[in-house]
C-alpha cells in the first residue's frame, strides 16, 4: 500500500508546484516511466483477474480453437496473445507488463493531445484510478490505448474523418473490448440540435441529477434492457451473464457513490468554460458517462466498465477547471474528490491491488 501513497503524494506535490512547461513535461515522463516500471514488474498476486487471464494466456496458440478456453476474450486480443507468445515471450507477466507500458505511452499521447498540463492530467488520471484499475481491466485498457490514437479524427474537419473514426471504434471494440464501441456515439456532439442543448447548463445539471432516478426505477430499466438483447449480445457473453443475474445482483453501484459522482459531473459541466474549443465535446462525454453509469450501475457494478470509456475524458475536464488561475471553493472540492477516490480505492483494496509486490524485490 505504501508505494501507491508515496507515488501519489509525489505526483500531487509536483503537480501544484510552480514550474515551466518544459519541466512539467519532463516530470510527467519520469512518473509515467516509474508507473510503467511498477506495472511491468508487478507480481502475479497484484490484481484480481490474473488467475483466469493466465489460464487463457497459457492455452492460447495460433489455432483459433484454443482461444477463450476459460473466459471470453475478443478475437483480436486472443491473436495479440498468440503473436506475442510466438514472437516475444511465453511468460504471462511479461505480456501483461508490455500492455501496461503501452498504456503509459498512450496516456502520454492523450496528455499531449489536449495540452491541459502534463502533471495535472497525470494527477487526475491517477486519482480516478486509470492506472491501478488497469491492473485488472487489461483488455479494456489495451482497447483504450489504441483508441487514443483515433482522437485526431474525432476533432478533424476533413470530409471522411468522422466516418473513419466511427469505423475504428467499431473495429477496436469488436477486436479488443466490445464496450469501446459505445465511443462511436461521441461524434453526435457535433449535431446542431445537440450542440445547442449542450450550452443549456441549468437544464443539463437538472437532467444529470434526474439520472439518479434509476435507483428507484431499477425494475423498469431491467425490463427495458430485456427488450434490447441485441445490445447485450453485442457486448458479449460476459455482459449477457451480468444481465441475467442483475435482477437479484448483490453488488450494484452504491447510491452514495452515485450521488457523489453525479454531483462532481454536474459541477464539472457547470464550471467548464464555454469558450474552451472542446467545451461541447467534454460536456457531452460527461453527460453520457454519468447517464450510462447510473442507468447500468444500478443493475450491476460490473456494468460500470461501460461508463469508464466516457469518463476517460473526465480527466481532461477536471484538469481544464483546475488550470484556472483563480483559486475557488469548487477547485478545492474537485481536488478533495480526487484524493478521496484514490485513498478509498487503496484503503479498501479495490481489485486486489494491495499489497503491491514487485518481481525484482521478492
Amino acid at each position: 500500500m505504501l508505494v501507491y501513497f508515496i507515488v501519489y503524494i509525489l505526483v500531487m506535490a509536483m503537480t501544484f508546484q510552480k514550474h515551466n512547461s518544459c519541466s512539467d513535461r519532463g516530470k510527467c515522463i519520469f512518473f509515467l516511466f516509474f508507473l510503467g516500471f511498477l506495472g511491468y514488474f508487478r507480481c502475479f498476486d497484484v490484481g484480481a483477474d490474473n488467475i483466469v487471464y493466465s489460464l487463457n494466456f497459457n492455452m492460447t496458440t495460433m489455432n483459433p480453437n484454443s482461444f477463450s478456453a476459460y473466459t471470453e476474450f475478443e478475437i483480436g486480443f486472443s491473436y495479440v496473445i498468440a503473436f506475442f507468445k510466438r514472437i516475444i515471450s511465453t511468460d504471462y507477466l511479461t505480456f501483461m507488463g508490455a500492455l501496461y507500458v503501452f498504456w503509459m505511452i498512450s496516456f502520454y499521447r492523450f496528455t499531449s493531445f489536449f495540452k491541459e498540463g502534463y502533471m495535472l492530467t497525470l494527477f487526475v488520471g491517477i486519482s480516478l484510478l486509470y492506472f491501478t484499475h488497469s491492473y485488472n481491466a487489461m483488455r479494456q485498457t489495451f482497447a483504450l490505448s489504441l483508441y487514443i490514437y483515433t482522437l485526431p479524427l474525432l476533432f478533424s474537419t476533413k470530409k471522411y474523418s468522422l466516418s473513419l473514426y466511427i469505423g475504428l471504434c467499431i473495429l477496436i471494440g469488436m477486436l479488443f473490448h466490445r464496450t469501446l464501441i459505445i465511443l462511436g456515439l461521441l461524434p453526435l456532439y457535433r449535431l446542431p440540435i445537440i450542440e445547442k442543448f449542450l450550452y443549456k447548463k441549468k437544464l443539463l445539471v437538472c437532467l444529470t441529477f434526474m439520472s439518479l432516478l434509476a435507483f428507484v426505477l431499477k425494475g423498469s430499466i431491467y425490463s427495458l434492457l430485456s427488450k434490447a438483447s441485441i445490445f447485450l449480445d453485442l457486448l458479449g457473453e460476459r455482459y449477457s451473464e451480468y444481465y441475467e443475474v442483475a435482477e437479484n445482483a448483490e453488488k450494484t453501484a452504491s447510491i452514495f457513490s452515485a450521488i457523489l459522482d453525479t454531483f462532481i459531473v454536474s459541477l464539472c459541466i457547470w464550471l467548464l468554460p464555454i469558450k474552451h474549443k472542446y467545451y461541447t465535446f467534454f460536456v457531452f462525454s460527461l453527460f453520457c458517462g454519468i447517464f450510462c453509469q447510473n442507468l447500468l450501475g444500478v443493475l450491476s457494478a460490473l456494468f460500470l466498465r461501460v461508463s469508464m470509456n466516457f469518463f476517460l475524458f473526465e480527466i481532461i475536464a477536471i484538469a481544464i477547471i483546475l488550470n484556472e488561475k483563480k483559486l475557488s471553493m469548487c477547485k478545492i472540492i474537485l481536488v478533495t474528490y480526487c484524493i478521496l477516490i484514490f485513498v478509498k480505492a487503496i484503503v479498501k483494496n479495490f481489485d486486489d491491488i494491495v499489497p503491491y509486490t514487485n518481481q525484482l524485490f521478492v
